[in-house]
């Protein structure tokens, strides 16, 4: 220990890395803080109209001693349901105490940077939850009171304090210890105790703690009974001594914590060092179980200051548990007073306050309340004032204490001894903890580099996007000592990328917010749910400018290490300074009359565009395909492994001798290639067809000069091009012996990435690609450039990256793909003024917010970077939430809104038959569980084969069965044929195969005319193993509208869609998950499709979910047609028909039972339940 400090550095110590909470009157922490510092009281009066609406008694108006006020948090029934994949009827029974918790937590990560399965380390949550007063009041009347059902277990299972951290590690996909705590009010900081003890023991890498208190109930109010715990006027008032009890808050709250040394070590932003925290009990030592214990808390303040190694006299702030009530508070002080006189008799030095004077008590989330308090405390200087403070409790002698409570702020400056606090959290029935705060080790300001950084925003929608731009915007406006490189690296490396995209490419963070005043300032895009793929085009002769990547040869050791390379080969080979020739000394701007390379101008451009995709290559960035315009062909071919540099080099060296050698010109000339032939003169040759209207001519120098003047003369738009002769004419005839002996002494190798010829304009085969003649006529015959943009992929088409100097194939890509084409060039203009490193970062910007997948850690170059707390996302939230229902009215039954049973027997090919002993026409009663209301017996009745009757409900004079429904809703058609628009075959018939192992349906399923069957499997990422055949993560909905856009390119409005859900048609090992990825899909499905497309008609089929005759129906075999796997037919109109067999299918499905199955999907009518037996 420290004698100056009596502060130890201990391994022990715990790093509070990121924070978040909700507070009342603060929804954010800034907000909070703003609260604290101004010394407002976030309680108030709840109106009679407001309490009257609340479900209020109006007979409680005049009882002078129901206490109306309320301190809750602003709308807790919005929630962001989408982002987290979560289903709307699952959403509607979660409690809102979890729904806010799980915001939270998703912040504290992004504050800290840390997307899970990104970084190394496992991360455990430690939290606790209030009693569920929304279950009580709200879920359980009007949903659960059905005991044994599917929804009572959902529901139960959504407010249970036991699943808070487990549904937090399963959202989030935290896969450290996940621990439900539950001390009454001591519960988040004995969390906080727990995460830290378990960083300790390694257990894990980080951990959340928290705790959350949301009551729905609370504008109810309370009775004040005299020498009670509760307020008399709600308002509570720590200490003083007019102190009277409590009144009851909301609040969520949670932090991150991490070993102090790893900390340091990973560039944490460190708000707080927790040096040490202890747990225990009163046991019996008190008057009665709920009362506070003198000794139980004297001893947990004790052991935390031993665990920390700190004296007492060190600490200069001690935020009490602070209740107000009459025995409370005095025993607080008398145990703090106890045990800071086991190592100091100083009095009255430690400032000693309580949050509880802001926001009331927030049991579960009392304690991360207080440590949050502390921690901005801490941050920024100055202790908080203790509201309604009036005086000394008469029943505290403060004067013999080390305490002090002070009304107002008070200033606590950092000084050369670290500042340390505590904070005391004392639980109901005894379970007490404290912890031991110091101030975060001081950090030193990063020197501005100067050097551009992509700073890149994502979000689920434009909507959200715009909304986190504004909130950077903000921030980097307030908080202008931000490094713009701390705050690039903490975007790029500590968010997950999502749909809608922006990118900055900016120098400082004035520069940075000047541009987010301006919406349309930056890079936009959509990637369209799916990563994308990148297509490389190599401009060819006549790009090629001194300087040209010259700062990326200063500034990024990859580009320096190939293009050093390719110097030598140059220079072994042919005499030629390479570096010289291209950054030639001195700082002069080159300008139209010294522009050009002086010599070497083949190799310069070959070396500049293979060092640039090597760079981009170790950036992540690689190509699916490559077009190379002509002499840009062989850095397609070094880059696909045709060529090595080391023989490319010298090829294209001899290839440019010649081609002067050969000499002549070429000309630009804006026509079609049609007409571009009827003005060619004899000498002259098609050398080009770039785009549509633009095509190249070379040959003779004096046939070009004629033809030249000729088309002057007509009008037509023409320039010569900087290329060293006749390129791809009959004047190269002469030199290409030469060109075929320099060619056949290369090894020549099969193209290891696609290549689209620019001979041919289709891909290049391993023939052409290892003929030594193919080169010479690649030389020689015309560019098909066009021809390769066209012959690009159009189902996802790429973006395009000029990966060379120039900016001219870009251009010809979008005249000749239309403006839907997504381009960027890597390389500046030979005149532009821009940084080379700047101009690559800002295509590479322009490319991730289309899809392209890149390596921002590898961008960084090993540059350090920090992590810095930034806004976190923006969720776009809406109302769920069940009405809640007064406990003394008694439910009233649930009318059954065009939902029936009809039980049929079957015994086709594929299904079971009936049992041994049981007619096929025998009549049975559904149990009570299959409906509420079940009141007659369906017939069973045979069927004869679905192959040769689709539709089994047919006329019974046609021998097929009849069917007998259960009381559908008065008005719902019992209609049992099908009208010819109900029969007509969908557009397109999803087949969801889910997880299952189920093989795909037949080809030909549908019969002529009868449109296109899909199947979808549920897998981690989307994909397409082959036609009509898809597979996808249910839970993303980018995945579900990339499986739209690929169905229907041009948009889903009046497509026809049906849905058959087979995934828990086979035994799921794991129904609650099949179940709940199945209505994730169709949630998502029927986002995706848009307003404009009608809603999908869709099967779900389960086995033995039902019992007709007794057998056993397990109710995990219901869950697909409950909450966990509910449709939004409610919002759609969609009718579900769930559809219920036997036995569990397998393998292969028999033909007879898919036909079966189609015959529900084309039936009409409203929702139905049908059990094959």
């Amino acid at each position: 220990m420290s004698a100056e400090t009596g502060v130890d550095g201990a391994e022990s110590d715990i790093a509070v890395i990121a924070m978040e909470g909700r507070f009342p009157g603060a929804p954010s922490l800034r907000d909070f803080w703003e609260l604290l510092r101004e010394g407002r009281d976030s309680i108030r009066p709840v109106s009679d109209g407001d309490f009257l609406a609340a479900g209020g008694a109006e007979s409680r108006l005049g009882d002078p001693n129901h206490v109306r006020v309320e301190c809750t948090l602003e709308e807790p029934e919005l929630f962001d349901a989408e982002f987290f994949g979560i289903k709307p009827a699952e959403a509607e029974l979660l409690d809102p105490q979890h729904r806010v918790f799980i915001e939270c937590a998703h912040h504290v990560l992004e504050q800290a940077g840390w997307v899970p399965g990104r970084q190394e380390g496992t991360v455990g949550v430690y939290a606790g939850a209030s009693a569920s007063q929304y279950y009580l009041d709200h879920v359980y009347p009007s949903i659960a009171r059905r005991p044994g059902t599917v929804d009572g277990f959902i529901g139960s299972v959504a407010n249970a304090g036991s699943a808070l951290a487990t549904r937090v590690s399963y959202l989030l996909n935290l896969t450290g210890p996940s621990v439900a705590v539950q001390t009454a009010c001591s519960t988040s900081l004995v969390a906080v105790h727990l995460a830290c003890q378990d960083l300790l023991n390694y257990q894990c890498d980080l951990a959340l703690a928290g705790g959350s208190t949301v009551n729905p109930a609370a504008r109810l109010g309370y009775q004040f009974v005299p020498g009670g715990p509760f307020s008399p006027d709600g308002h509570c008032r720590p200490y003083s001594s007019d102190a009277a009890g409590m009144s009851p808050g909301d609040g969520v709250g949670v932090v991150l914590l991490k070993r102090l040394s790893d900390a340091l070590a990973d560039g944490d932003h460190i708000r707080a060092v927790i040096k040490g925290s202890a747990v225990n009990n009163d046991g019996a030592r008190k008057i009665g179980f709920t009362a506070p214990s003198v000794q139980g808390q004297r001893d947990v303040i004790v052991a935390a200051q031993a665990m920390a190694g700190v004296t007492a006299d060190a600490i200069g702030y001690v935020e009490g548990h602070g209740t107000a009530t009459p025995v409370g508070d005095p025993i607080e002080v008398s145990a703090l007073t106890k045990a800071f006189a086991s190592t100091t008799d100083r009095t009255g030095f430690c400032v000693l306050g309580s949050v509880k004077s802001n926001l009331g008590h927030l049991d579960a989330a009392a304690g991360i309340a207080g440590l949050i308090k502390t921690v901005l405390a801490l941050e920024n200087e100055l202790i908080p004032a203790t509201l309604h403070y009036a005086g000394p409790n008469p029943l505290i002698d403060f004067d013999a204490s080390p305490f002090v409570v002070s009304g107002t702020a008070r200033e606590w400056p950092r000084s050369p001894v670290p500042r340390l606090a505590g904070v005391s959290s004392f639980g109901v029935g005894g379970t007490n903890a404290h912890i031991v705060l110091a101030e975060a080790p001081a950090r030193t300001a990063p020197l501005p580099s100067g050097r551009p950084e992509a700073v890149l925003l994502s979000a689920a929608g434009p909507g959200a996007l715009a909304e986190l731009g504004d909130a950077l915007r903000e921030e980097v406006s307030r908080n202008t000592a931000v490094d713009v490189a701390d705050l690039a690296h903490t975007l790029q490396r500590g968010r997950r990328p999502r749909r809608a995209r922006r990118a900055l490419v900016v120098s400082s963070t004035g520069e940075l917010a000047e541009a987010l005043r301006h919406p349309a300032s930056g890079v936009h895009g959509d990637t369209g749910g799916t990563p994308r793929d990148v297509a490389f085009l190599f401009p060819g002769a006549g790009s090629q400018y001194q300087r040209m990547g010259q700062r990326l040869y200063e500034n990024h050791p990859v580009y320096r290490r190939e293009m050093d390379r390719c110097a030598r080969i140059v220079a072994s080979a042919g005499d030629v300074d390479l570096l010289g020739v291209l950054y030639p000394p001195g700082d002069a701007a080159p300008n139209r009359e010294n522009i050009d390379v002086p010599d070497g101008r083949y190799a310069a451009i070959l070396a500049t565009e293979w060092s640039l995709t090597a760079l981009l290559a170790s950036w992540g960035i690689r190509p699916s395909v490559m077009v190379g315009h002509s002499l840009g062909e062989y850095t397609a071919a070094c880059v696909a492994g045709v060529m090595d540099p080391e023989e490319a080099l010298p090829l294209v060296m001899t290839r440019e001798r010649l081609i002067r050698k050969a000499g002549g010109l070429t000309l630009s000339v804006l026509l079609d290639e049609a007409d571009v032939v009827g003005h060619l003169l004899p000498g002259t040759s098609l050398a080009g067809v770039n785009a549509p209207g633009m095509c190249t001519v070379s040959g003779r120098a004096d046939a070009i000069l004629q033809l030249e003047k000729n088309l002057i003369e007509k009008g037509i738009d023409q320039h010569r091009l900087r290329t060293p002769g006749a390129v791809h004419s009959a004047a190269l005839d002469p030199v290409l012996d030469e060109l075929r002996e320099a060619v056949g002494r290369v090894t020549l190798r099969e193209p290891s990435v696609p290549v689209l010829s620019g001979l041919t304009g289709r891909p290049l085969t391993a023939e052409e690609a290892r003929d030594p003649e193919y080169w010479v006529r690649h030389t020689r015959e015309p560019v098909r450039f066009r021809a390769c943009l066209e012959a690009l992929p159009t189902d996802r088409p790429p973006v395009l990256l000029e990966a060379g100097p120039s900016g001219g194939l870009v251009k010809l890509a979008q005249y000749t793909l239309g403006d839907a084409a997504v381009t960027a060039s890597a390389v500046r203009h030979a005149f532009a003024e821009e940084n080379d490193s700047r101009v690559l970062l800002n295509a590479v910007a322009r490319m991730w917010t289309h899809g392209v997948e890149v390596d921002w850690e590898a961008v960084r170059e090993d540059r350090p970077g920090r992590m810095v707390p930034l806004p976190g996302y923006p969720f776009q939230r809406r109302p769920f939430w069940v009405d809640r229902v007064d406990p003394l009215t008694p439910p009233e039954p649930e009318p059954i809104e065009e939902v029936s049973l009809t039980a049929r027997v079957w015994s086709g090919s594929g299904l079971p038959r009936p049992p041994a002993g049981r007619s096929p026409d025998s009549r049975t009663s559904p149990d009570s569980r299959t409906s509420p209301d079940s009141r007659t017996s369906p017939d069973l009745l045979t069927s004869p084969d679905p192959l040769t009757s689709p539709d089994p409900r047919t006329s019974p004079g046609s021998g097929a069965p009849t069917e007998s429904r259960t009381s559908p809703h008065p008005g719902a058609s019992t209609d049992s044929g099908t009208s010819p628009e109900a029969t007509a075959s969908p557009d397109t018939v999803l087949v969801v195969l889910g997880s299952s192992a189920l093989q795909d349906p037949p080809a030909g399923l549908l019969g002529a005319g009868g449109g296109r069957c899909v199947t979808v499997r549920f897998a981690d990422g989307f994909s397409s193993p082959g036609p009509g055949s898809y597979r996808l993560d249910p839970a993303r909905p980018d995945d579900v509208r990339a499986l739209v856009a690929r169905l229907w390119p041009g948009g889903a409005a009046g497509a026809g869609v049906r849905v058959l859900d087979l995934g828990s048609a086979a035994g799921p090992a794991d129904p609650l998950r099949e179940a709940r990825e199945s209505g994730l899909f169709a949630d998502a499905l029927l986002s995706a499709l848009g307003e404009g497309a009608e809603p999908p008609r869709t099967v779900v089929v389960s086995h033995g979910a039902f019992a007709l005759t007794g057998e056993d129906a397990p109710p995990e075999r219901r869950l697909v047609h409950g909450p966990a796997g509910r449709r939004p037919e409610g919002a759609s109109g969609a009718p579900v028909t769930a559809v219920d067999l036997g036995e569990p299918l397998s393998g292969h499905v028999d033909d007879a039972v898919w036909r079966l199955l189609l015959g529900e999907l084309r039936s009409a009518g409203g929702a139905s339940t049908v059990a094959f037996r």
